[in-house]
C-alpha cells in the first residue's frame, strides 16, 4: 500500500510541475531557396510563424523589396481557415486585411504589417481575438507571394518535396 501511495504522490507532483510551466510561444521557422520564383515579385528566403497567446505573428525575409502581395494562411485543427493579405506597393503603406475561407473580409482591429524596406523584411501581427474570437489552439500555416499586376503566384513557403505549397506542422499555441 505504501508503494502505491508513493507512486501516486510522485505522479501528482510530476503532473503539477508539468501544468505549472509557463507558456512559451511556439514558432515554426521555414527557409526557402532564393531564385525559385515563378514570376516577378517577392522572393521568400525565410519565414517564421509564431503562435503566441495574444497574437499570431509572421516574420518574412525576401531577396529584395519589390511590389507584391503577401498572403499568410492559418488553418485551425477543425479545418477553419483565415488568410492575412498584405498588398505591398512600391512606396507608401501596405493595405493589410483578413479574409475567411470564402474570401469575405473580416473585421480585425490591431492587424498590422511592418516593413523594413532596406532589409526586405515584413512582420505581420494578427491579434488572436481575430481568429475564432481567440478560441483556437494549434494551427498550421503557409506564406505565399503574388505578382501584384498579374495575380500569378511568385513564391511560397514551406514547400513539399515536389516544390508545391504545403502547410507547416502543427504549431501549438503558447
Amino acid at each position: 500500500m505504501r508503494k502505491y501511495q508513493a507512486w501516486v504522490a510522485a505522479l501528482l507532483v510530476l503532473g503539477l510541475m508539468a501544468t505549472a510551466a509557463p507558456a512559451q510561444a511556439q514558432s515554426g521557422p521555414v527557409s526557402d531557396p532564393s531564385g525559385d520564383v515563378s514570376a516577378p515579385g517577392l522572393d521568400i528566403t525565410a519565414v517564421t510563424f509564431t503562435n503566441r497567446d495574444q497574437v499570431f505573428g509572421t516574420a518574412l525575409t525576401f531577396v529584395a523589396d519589390t511590389t507584391s502581395t503577401v498572403i499568410v494562411a492559418i488553418r485551425m485543427r477543425h479545418g477553419h481557415l483565415v488568410r492575412v493579405i498584405s498588398q505591398h506597393p512600391a512606396q507608401g503603406a501596405d493595405t493589410t486585411f483578413l479574409i475567411d475561407n470564402l474570401g469575405r473580409t473580416l473585421p480585425c482591429g490591431g492587424l498590422s504589417s511592418s516593413w523594413n524596406r532596406a532589409a526586405a523584411t515584413l512582420s505581420l501581427q494578427l491579434p488572436a481575438n481575430c481568429i475564432q474570437r481567440g478560441d483556437y489552439g494549434a494551427v498550421r500555416a503557409w506564406a505565399l507571394t503574388e505578382n501584384s499586376e498579374s495575380g500569378r503566384d511568385v513564391d511560397y513557403a514551406p514547400e513539399d518535396a515536389g516544390g508545391d505549397i504545403q502547410f507547416t506542422g502543427w504549431l501549438p499555441r503558447g
